[in-house]
């Protein structure tokens, strides 16, 4: 969930048996019976996905990527399908980069129970970040996939797929996600997936790329020594997904 009138914050960490605050619930309720604020309204109305955000449904899609610490607690909480979207690490921060988010590693180091439970081994890690914004991002990284990596050996039912894999077969990923999910694409939606991840949009806020471009985008946009940093502090955390 985003931030909530300061209650929540960013990569706050809730696991199957916390109970967070109330505004959380209720907001979680709220998202998952498909109530959307003004806000998202109006985004899907500028987007022009309007009609498909409004219409009622028996499933709705839940994409929250800052709210992926708190993966353990939904899942628990809600009768859901986990679909975890895994990104390179260097395109994890490089897309922080142009969204110009400004993160800090303090707000997992101050949270005792996702220390505790997941990363008290990678403390020194986590503090070597500092207020490095590469190292930032890539420690942040590193985090959230060892926590993943730790859930999943619990959650046999939780789906990963890469980034890149999606991007090299959007048609191909898709339909496979759908048949894993019980779902169906109509024709009209396989063609809305090939516009979509065919051409690139000028609009910067909008989710039309050319999909095959975006794997490799952070080469273009990071130095050596940014993607040294990122790469350097993931290697770090022992993780196998990218190496």
């Amino acid at each position: 969930m985003p931030v909530l009138r300061g209650q929540v914050r960013h990569f706050d960490y809730f696991n199957a048996h916390s109970k967070p605050p109330r505004i959380l619930q209720n907001t979680a309720i709220g998202a998952f019976r498909g109530r959307q604020s003004w806000r998202q309204i109006g985004r899907a109305a500028y987007r022009g996905y309007l009609s498909a955000a409004s219409r009622k449904a028996d499933r709705v899609v839940i994409k929250d990527p800052t709210a992926s610490l708190m993966t353990d607690w939904v899942a628990e909480r809600f009768s859901t399908h986990i679909l975890i979207v895994m990104r390179h690490p260097c395109g994890f921060a490089s897309s922080l980069e142009s969204l110009d988010w400004k993160l800090s590693i303090h707000n997992l180091l101050r949270q005792d129970k996702l220390m505790q439970d997941h990363l008290e081994d990678f403390r020194d890690v986590l503090e070597q970040a500092g207020n490095d914004k590469w190292l930032t991002r890539g420690a942040l990284w590193g985090a959230v996939h060892t926590v993943y990596a730790r859930q999943m050996v619990n959650q046999p039912d939780w789906r990963l797929i890469k980034y890149e894999d999606l991007c090299a077969d959007p048609a191909g990923q898709f339909e496979a996600l759908a048949n894993e999910f019980d779902l169906e694409l109509s024709i009209h939606t396989r063609q809305k997936i090939k516009m979509l991840s065919s051409t690139a949009s000028k609009d910067s806020g909008s989710t039309q790329r050319n999909s095959r471009l975006m794997p490799g985008v952070w080469r273009q946009r990071m130095s050596p020594g940014e993607i040294d940093a990122v790469m350097g502090i993931v290697a770090e955390f022992g993780l196998e997904f990218y190496t």
